[in-house]
């Protein structure tokens, strides 16, 4: 099964399988069909690629091009992964993403809980919340 937000599967690497495809299990694979057989059984997974423009708003903004915001979604959810278990504006404040207010004002521009883990933020939001930090950004530039 897919893991989802609030699941305790629910990764980084999760959100952003999600962000850029579409993943679906395919088919099983027994663990008897490698050498040396392996202690768990295996399954392969679809990956249905998305529109490249719908990942980060496409190519319109001729300031911030499409590679930089897509690793500017893998550094946020990398950073917000290392400590799933926090608060995540506990985790990015103070870094590359700017003080507490800057972090709780593009929370909330993202239309997330200021309160919210990781964990419990999908694929959407973290888009959201990548753009509303770019948007910050930008601002305070």
């Amino acid at each position: 099964s897919e893991a989802s937000p609030g699941d305790a599967d629910y990764r980084g690497v999760s959100v952003l399988a999600r962000f850029y495809a579409d993943p679906s299990y395919a088919f099983f694979i027994p663990r008897n069909a490698f050498y040396p057989a392996p202690h768990v059984d295996s399954a392969c997974v679809r990956f249905a690629l998305r529109d490249p423009d719908a990942w980060v708003g496409g190519d319109n903004d001729e300031d911030v091009p499409r590679l930089k915001r897509v690793r500017a979604l893998s550094k946020l959810v990398n950073a917000g992964f290392t400590s799933r278990r926090k608060m995540l504006r506990n985790t990015l404040q103070g870094g590359a993403f700017g003080g507490a207010p800057e972090v709780l004002a593009a929370l909330e521009q993202a239309g997330l809980d200021v309160d919210a883990r990781p964990q419990d933020i999908d694929a959407a939001g973290f888009g959201r919340l990548a753009a509303a930090l770019e948007s910050k950004q930008k601002q305070a530039s």
